[in-house]
């Protein structure tokens, strides 16, 4: 297959927006600032490099398992990445072509992925990763997804049959709803429970009550090939991205009344991200290769739809998405092969690369550990590195230190033992740690299960001062300890 068109493309992924994991609180919580300084990323780095299957398409997490999992388009499986140690199991349902988006409901630990070419949905028991195949004989296209934790209910949206699926995650049964042409994305209200599905084909916006499946269509007469929807769920406010008409749908929820907000500097605009603390909504205008927008961001504020373009030192913007703790904005740059770091508190900005990854494509942010997850795929046909960057502060270790004998004699051997641990996962093996006596260095262990040892026979006579330093790396910070030997003559 190669990408005749735009919906092609977005099929091959190079401009989908990623799914995010939908909570009870909140149905789509994102957000995104960009600015002009350029600052320090407040200790974010990267932290490693971890390999997936062929081209991996979207990403999700679920933060109470701590647990990754990647829908790999190329090689037809799923990566499930623990998020304490970065190993990888591979999941394949043998049912399943053409992988496309993937969704977590945290609330049963059920993963959710949509298979484009064989009209299925893949559903992955988090638990021991078995896959059940779930098939609406009515559903063409199955492209993307999202989750209502509070009813237990899947949207899946299918391209070519113009439907949105319904799965009661109970008991894995569907129900098909009609929707406008082409049906491009899902959006959940789980407050209202209300679902919002943009059209691309028809340029309109079927809403879904979720209570009895009946649908309404709003149209803003000002609007063409909607893209992106985004919900605001404190004030019920959804906002839609146009990307044929280059600009932004907002629909009241209460009254399903619409305003057209149009930014002149804005081509494109693809992902939306909400901050439901600030109401603030951002809206990206990118994408990549022959569809590339203008490569700025529409800052709108919520409470009175006044705006801002805001042009962040980056190509290729492709996705988004932040860390509530922090404050923090993580931007996925596609051309450029970064991610760019905002500090939503004074808008300054930093990029960080992993010059093991190309393409970077998807993100997602494990809001439990601060931990961002980027898929470097590039989307079919394009050559990515099929890996996933991990950035996020390294985890602090401890380290303590015992000697034996101690006391011991002049000339004596003595065993050094350092033992490095952390609550962010194991020490790897073969990490250095440095010996000193009041200061000068005596000699090197390696860590092996988190533990290095040093042995010598040429401490002076007297009371020394032996220290271990473990020199940490990307994951793991830096940390010492010290100890008290006698030496007798």
């Amino acid at each position: 297959m190669t990408c005749q068109n735009f919906r092609e493309k977005k099929s091959c992924n190079l401009n989908v927006r990623g799914p995010r994991m939908i909570t009870a609180l909140s149905a789509v919580v994102l957000a995104i600032v960009f600015a002009f300084a350029v600052a320090p990323a407040q200790g974010q780095k990267v932290i490693a490099t971890v390999p997936v299957g062929e081209i991996p398409q979207s990403i999700a997490v679920n933060p109470v398992t701590n647990m990754i999992y990647v829908s790999n388009l190329g090689s037809g499986d799923v990566t499930v990445i623990n998020g304490v140690t970065n190993s990888t199991t591979t999941v394949t349902d043998p049912n399943a072509q053409f992988l496309q988006s993937i969704a977590v409901n945290s609330s049963t630990n059920m993963i959710y992925v949509a298979n484009f070419n064989s009209n299925n949905v893949t559903v992955i028991n988090g638990a021991d990763n078995s896959v059940t195949t779930v098939t609406d004989p009515t559903a063409m296209g199955p492209n993307e997804l999202a989750v209502n934790p509070v009813t237990n209910k899947i949207y899946v949206a299918n391209w070519n049959s113009d439907t949105i699926t319904v799965i009661d995650g109970a008991t894995n049964s569907t129900t098909s709803v009609p929707t406008g042409k082409n049906p491009h994305f899902v959006a959940v209200n789980t407050a209202t429970n209300m679902i919002y599905v943009p059209n691309w084909g028809s340029g309109d916006v079927t809403v879904i009550d979720g209570a009895t499946n009946a649908t309404t269509t709003v149209k803003d007469p000002n609007a063409s090939v909607g893209n992106i929807a985004a919900v605001n769920q404190l004030t019920d406010q959804i906002y839609v991205s146009n990307y044929g008409s280059n600009n932004i749908t907002v629909i009241d929820g209460a009254t399903n009344s619409t305003t057209t907000i149009t930014d002149p500097n804005a081509m494109h605009p693809a992902e939306i991200a909400v901050n439901p603390q600030t109401d603030l909504i951002y809206v990206i205008n990118g994408g990549t290769g022959p569809y590339a927008g203008s490569n700025n961001v529409t800052v709108i504020d919520g409470d009175n739809n006044s705006f801002t373009t805001v042009t962040p030192h980056a190509a290729g913007l492709n996705a988004v998405d932040l860390d509530l703790a922090t404050n923090q904005i993580f931007v996925a740059n596609w051309h450029s092969n970064n991610v760019t770091v905002i500090d939503g508190a004074t808008n300054r900005t930093s990029n960080l690369r992993d010059h093991n990854a190309k393409h970077p494509s998807q993100l997602v942010v494990n809001q439990e550990t601060g931990r961002v997850y980027v898929n470097n795929g590039g989307g079919y046909p394009y050559g990515g590195s099929n890996n996933v960057t991990v950035i996020g502060i390294p985890s602090t270790t401890s380290t303590s230190l015992t000697s034996s004998p101690n006391p011991s004699s002049s000339g004596q051997a003595v065993t050094f033992t350092a033992t490095v641990t952390s609550s962010g996962g194991s020490i790897p093996d073969g990490e250095a740690v440095t010996f000193r006596d009041k200061g000068q260095v005596i000699g090197y262990g390696y860590t092996s299960g988190g533990v290095a040892t040093f042995t010598t026979s040429t401490l002076a006579v007297g009371k020394q001062t032996v220290k271990a330093s473990y020199s940490g790396d990307e994951a793991f910070g830096k940390s010492s300890a010290t100890i008290k030997q006698t030496v007798e003559n």
